[in-house]
């Protein structure tokens, strides 16, 4: 019988996994999602994710094909794999793609959000997901040092070792470029949305606002491959701007260097979550 290929997108809570990636060193999600395949298909299955990301991190919509023999309809995968799969992974939909389809060598377009809480106290129903700073940060700062990414650069200064680990397969790029450290960024922005507490004063029944300084602030990225740690780097640099270490035009000159040691720090992973892979 001939095989089948079945495209998936997966969300998952990253944080009880060592990344996507099957490995010896713990549960990863790759691993979890092949053991719920065989159990359904009764055969091996070897799957293969877009976007290998790191441990903590988490996806809305990461992109996975596997082959199979089986009958079963490509839409009915995504229902009968969620009986199988935990809380903390589920697939959003699936579908059936060409034999030849794979998602490292069609043009695409990634989309990853870091989230920051800039609050005066932490709030532990987003603890998973988002980084607690305390200390106001300057969001214009932000926005501005964000648009600086936009384009197309060497991002090596915002690459951790190994950082061609995410190929820009098949793009306009000379095979130099492709398989080094240049990439396209289409989008990059800090957006923030307001959050406001309101306490019980001593005073009885009177209420008085909580300062909350800016609530969610969220880094949206968007381009066409990312290298490792990539994205959590340029977090890291925009929290240096925010906090006033770096200047806000900072930007060009640590692109030009193309040295790590010239950008910020690495953000944490469990701010970071994958969102979008759109193919083009």
């Amino acid at each position: 019988m001939a095989h089948r290929r079945i495209r998936l997108t997966i969300a998952y809570d990253g944080t009880n996994y060592c990344g996507w990636q099957i490995q010896p060193n713990g549960v990863t999600v790759q691993q979890v999602l092949n053991e719920a395949l065989q159990s359904i298909l009764k055969e091996p299955v070897r799957t293969i994710g877009a976007s290998r990301t790191d441990a903590g991190v988490h996806a809305s919509g990461n992109v996975v094909i596997f082959d199979t023999t089986s009958r079963i309809p490509a839409d009915k995968f995504a229902f009968a794999l969620n009986t199988w799969l935990p809380a903390d992974i589920k697939v959003q939909c699936s579908d059936e793609v060409p034999p030849d389809w794979h998602p490292h060598f069609v043009n695409s377009i990634k989309t990853y959000e870091y989230r920051i809480l800039n609050c005066q106290m932490p709030d532990p129903l987003q603890r998973l997901d988002s980084l607690f700073c305390y200390y106001h940060l300057d969001l214009a700062a932000m926005k501005k040092g964000a648009q600086d990414f936009a384009g197309t650069h060497n991002f090596a200064s915002f690459a951790a070792g190994g950082g061609a680990t995410e190929q820009a397969e098949k793009s306009s790029y000379e095979s130099s470029e492709k398989y080094g450290t240049v990439r396209t960024i289409y989008r990059a922005d800090v957006l923030c949305d307001n959050v406001s507490f309101n306490c019980s004063s001593d005073a009885g029944d009177a209420r008085h606002e909580v300062p909350a300084y800016h609530g969610m602030i969220r880094f949206i990225v968007s381009g066409n491959g990312f290298l490792y740690n990539m994205v959590r780097i340029m977090a890291g640099t925009l929290l240096e701007i925010g906090k006033g270490a770096l200047s806000s035009d900072c930007i060009p000159g640590i692109l030009a260097a193309e040295s790590r040691e010239a950008a910020g720090p690495t953000a944490p992973a469990h701010g970071l979550r994958l969102v979008e892979i759109k193919y083009t």
